[in-house]
């Protein structure tokens, strides 16, 4: 394996193109856009458990100016990244104020690439993220964790993630690239009405390592992945008890081992297998005394067990892609995760399968984009006799196209439609009749059609190459 491809993986994790060595070049640029959301109180929780199903349209303003600085030697490459988004409401009220509702978002992005040695890159990317709640940014959206729309501007948030990659060519046939991250999500301000009804999403902590040590066969290559991450979910207890019951924190430590396969079938096609196995433990908590009931809230004392015993399960992906040039392409992927834990003394078993396709195109003055994803998740426990079950479809599909009417200007048309349905149902033992006993499926289900037509201004107008990454990092 050649040193070009470990360099190009890590540029991967800057999302920066690379300009001519030791030149330093800015960019500005402003979109406008105007969005019509079919549903924007979509997967709002304004009751415990019981999500809001009265549809609300709306038009969304949207304003984003935003400025990239770059700059690289034959050893260093440095990258920024700032906007700022504005958001305004046409029909939704702020919860707080009499007004229409607004938003905003902040997001930095740095990015830093060194090459150490012949054969040995590293790669730094830190993305910081500050703005109201509903406002979308890129890997977080309103109550995302979990689903829950906090519709005032004065429900903020503050996110970062850090990841850096180090890769490392041992010689023409071995490679080892290790990548560390880590992710939090804070939420403060938060809005929360006189009868305490809004659910708060929780505040995340994360930390994940990976290693994919590769051996390249000539014909393809096949590569050793092994990964661990800890996560710490963080309810304000002040608001609601975690879980009504238990302490603030929840941590769940992961892992994961696969074996992989990557093989080029011509210049156009290539495909990927991998297999292995998921494993995991949560925290584990006991209830000392009794619970009382406070205000209607079940309130306990809980004792730190600390974690549960481990449960394993396999875990499969396959991947096939097409590219012609650097003008089309096609991804088509598959994967299969079983997760296995003991959450306070529960056997927890989780079955995820998940179907994804993209496309793009870009053709002179057009381009074209397009992809989707399904994915059908099964969670089933049994306790005491008793078994419940949850099953959760999650869909969504995108589709764009641009426009370049002059370099620096250019129109886009985006289409884009979300969908989830869960579904909760629960088996017990009677024990007067003996016979199992149970409930009709609880279930609950939204869709959200998004259509949004925007006007992309940019100063010093970018080549046309750099112009289809812009695209891809958006």
């Amino acid at each position: 394996m050649n040193r070009q491809v470990w360099l190009l993986t890590l540029l991967a994790l800057l999302l920066v193109p690379a300009p001519a060595a030791g030149q330093l070049r800015y960019m500005g640029s402003l979109d406008l856009r105007e969005q019509f959301n079919s549903d924007v109180q979509a997967g709002v929780v304004t009751e415990p458990g019981v999500p809001e199903t009265d549809p609300q349209w709306d038009f969304v303003t949207e304003i984003e100016p935003t400025v990239r600085l770059y700059y690289n030697t034959p050893r260093h490459l440095l990258s920024l990244r700032y906007s700022l988004l504005f958001q305004v409401y046409a029909r939704t009220m702020d919860a707080q104020e009499d007004r229409n509702l607004l938003g905003y978002a902040n997001t930095l992005n740095a990015g830093y690439g060194y090459v150490i040695q012949r054969g040995t890159e590293l790669a730094f990317q830190n993305r910081l993220s500050q703005g109201t709640e509903q406002a979308m940014v890129s890997g977080y959206m309103a109550g995302s964790t979990p689903r829950a729309g906090y519709h005032t501007t004065g429900s903020k948030f503050l996110t970062d993630t850090l990841v850096m990659g180090l890769g490392h060519e041992f010689n023409a046939r071995w490679a080892l690239l290790s990548r560390v991250s880590g992710d939090v999500y804070l939420a403060y301000d938060r809005f929360i009405d006189d009868d305490n009804r809004l659910i708060p999403p929780p505040w995340n902590f994360g930390v994940a390592v990976d290693e994919s040590l590769q051996r390249n066969f000539g014909v393809g290559v096949f590569r050793v992945d092994l990964s661990y991450g800890w996560v710490r979910q963080y309810y304000d207890q002040e608001i609601r008890p975690f879980r009504g019951a238990f302490p603030e924190e929840l941590d769940t430590m992961m892992g994961a081992a696969m074996l992989g396969w990557q093989q080029r079938l011509s210049e156009q096609w290539d495909y990927s297998l991998g297999l292995g196995v998921d494993v995991r433990a949560l925290q584990e908590y006991e209830v000392v005394g009794q619970c009382l009931n406070v205000g209607g809230v079940p309130t306990c004392t809980a004792e730190n067990r600390g974690y549960g015993d481990p449960g394993w399960g396999p875990a499969g992906e396959v991947m096939l892609r097409f590219t012609w040039q650097h003008w089309l392409g096609a991804t088509l992927g598959y994967s299969h995760r079983t997760q296995r834990y003991i959450e306070n003394r529960v056997g927890v078993a989780a079955e995820a399968d998940e179907v994804g396709a993209g496309f793009y195109a870009y053709l002179d003055k057009w381009h074209f984009d397009a992809n989707g994803a399904f994915r059908y998740m099964r969670i089933s426990s049994q306790q005491l006799g008793a078994e419940s079950e949850t099953a959760t479809m999650l869909g969504r599909a995108h589709a764009g196209v641009a426009y370049v009417i002059i370099p620096g200007v250019s129109i886009d048309l985006a289409y884009d439609f979300e969908a989830t349905e869960d579904a909760v149902s629960y088996q017990w033992q009677q024990q007067q009749a003996g016979g199992p006993v149970s409930t009709e499926p609880v279930s609950y289900s939204y869709m959200r059609h998004l259509v949004t037509f925007g006007l992309s201004l940019a100063w010093p107008p970018p080549p046309p190459q750099e112009l289809r990454f812009m695209r891809r990092e958006s």
